[in-house]
């Protein structure tokens, strides 16, 4: 019934975002377009789809031979305008996501600007003598053209009514898919029909098309001073902390090596409080000896800011890995658009 309510918001916001493609693709409205290779990588939905370990995952590949930089628009932060991001930024200034991957990426330029033409001429006026940049979140930016697009969905939203916001899920229109060079199909299952589900895709043929999972590597304390195997958490009771979009993979999996899981879920991109701190310590003050507080390496760097140092030595974050099929072919496809642009 309240989606039957908003359905008019949505055809109005389709009809607009129609008429925005059309636009931009007709050259009415110029994007912009730079020498140097862009690579795009976003989704069609809102959020969960894993942008940001596909941005590190491709970074640290192309970094090997190229002078990488990686631009965020830096979503949740208080500022405005264009920042550099470097080891000892605050959330609260660049956003978590890019201060995240500035940490795995310590020795690539990482930078944060609402406007990307804008970010990416800052970048190009540095003196790291950039090679690429991946922008992290920008397929729906029509302001700039990127040279190489790569799309995320969610295997567990391929079954949703592909709706726009407000009625649905969708922040672009479903038929946007068939414009990436290559679309991934993230947090896949062990096992699924691929035939089916390209089917229900209807990509073009000249698109590539690709399946992802997240391998859960180590329990990192939220310092990285200590660092302990997945087992550790077998015997545990766990309080598990997350501002995440769609967290249900990691409360799963969570669920099946632990025995006790106390999910506190708070939403994406939550900035958290002294006051949140306190229920939290609360919170975990009624557990037995057994139990351990789990986070995510997002929401880690959040916490990190505001946690007294032994609590920083305590609480732990899960390391995640993404893996995706036929990754010498992914990885062939993106080096040779680098390499011949």
């Amino acid at each position: 019934m309240f989606r039957k309510i908003l359905l008019p918001f949505s055809i109005l916001y389709t009809i607009v975002l129609r008429i925005r493609h059309f636009l931009y693709d007709n050259s009415i409205i110029k994007s912009k377009k730079f020498d140097i290779p862009v690579i795009a990588i976003g989704n069609l939905s809102l959020g969960g789809t894993g942008k940001t370990p596909h941005t590190i995952y491709i970074a640290e590949r192309l970094k090997k031979s190229f002078k990488v930089g990686v631009l965020s628009r830096g979503y949740g932060r208080t500022s405005k305008g264009y920042f550099e991001v470097l080891e000892n930024s605050k959330t609260e200034i660049c956003g978590d996501e890019p201060v995240l991957i500035k940490n795995n990426l310590q020795s690539t330029m990482v930078a944060v600007c609402e406007k990307r033409v804008a970010g990416i001429e800052k970048m190009l006026q540095s003196s790291n003598k950039l090679e690429v940049i991946i922008l992290d979140d920008a397929l729906q930016h029509r302001a700039l053209e990127p040279g190489f697009k790569i799309l995320l969905i969610d295997y567990s939203s391929l079954n949703d009514s592909q709706i726009l916001l407000p009625a649905g899920n969708l922040r672009d229109v479903w038929s946007r898919r068939r414009n990436a060079e290559i679309v991934v199909i993230t947090k896949c299952p062990e096992s699924m029909d691929i035939i089916s589900l390209k089917k229900k895709l209807q990509l073009n043929e000249n698109q590539n098309i690709f399946f992802s999972s997240y391998n859960y590597k180590t329990l990192n304390s939220i310092n990285n001073e200590r660092k302990e195997s997945l087992s550790f958490l077998k015997e545990k009771n766990i309080t598990l902390i997350t501002g995440l979009a769609a967290p249900n993979q990691l409360v799963n999996y969570l669920n099946n090596i632990a025995k006790v899981v106390n999910h506190i879920s708070f939403p994406d991109h939550h900035n958290y409080s002294i006051t949140d701190i306190e229920k939290l310590r609360k919170e975990f003050s009624t557990q037995n000896a057994d139990s351990v507080i789990v986070t995510t390496e997002k929401d880690a760097v959040k916490l990190k800011e505001l946690l007294i140092e032994k609590e920083k030595n305590d609480w732990f974050y899960i390391k995640i890995e993404v893996a995706i099929d036929n990754s010498v072919l992914f990885e062939k496809l993106i080096l040779e658009y680098v390499s011949k642009d």
